[in-house]
């Protein structure tokens, strides 16, 4: 096979060495930040759940003040109607019994 020609890299333009399929190519302005080792990633995640614990814990304290205070406020109301019905009941037996009192003695 004469006059045949075999081509190299440098003869079709090509880089001299090609990404296999396991590796990305970056291309361009913009590129995305290289991924933090495993440490750092870490070290944001607690950092991360640290803050969002402080917010979930005061919103809990905040939500549970006003479910507690509403709960305080109606057995508070119940109280003070019972202990009314209460003092009438007496009230009302107490005047009941004066007047029979009253009735009963010669005047």
């Amino acid at each position: 096979m004469t006059g045949t020609k075999v081509m190299t890299a440098a003869d079709l333009n090509l880089p001299r060495f090609l990404p296999t399929l396991t590796e990305v190519v970056q291309t361009g302005p913009g590129l995305p930040a290289p991924a933090a080792p495993a440490s750092e990633l870490d070290a944001i995640v607690v950092d991360v759940m640290q803050r969002v614990q402080t917010l979930v814990e005061g919103r809990l304290a905040e939500e549970l003040n006003a479910v507690l205070g509403d709960q305080i406020e109606q057995k508070l109301q119940d109280l003070r109607l019972r202990f009314w019905r209460e003092i009438q009941t007496d009230v009302q037996a107490a005047v009941l019994e004066a007047i029979a009192q009253r009735s009963q003695s010669p005047s």
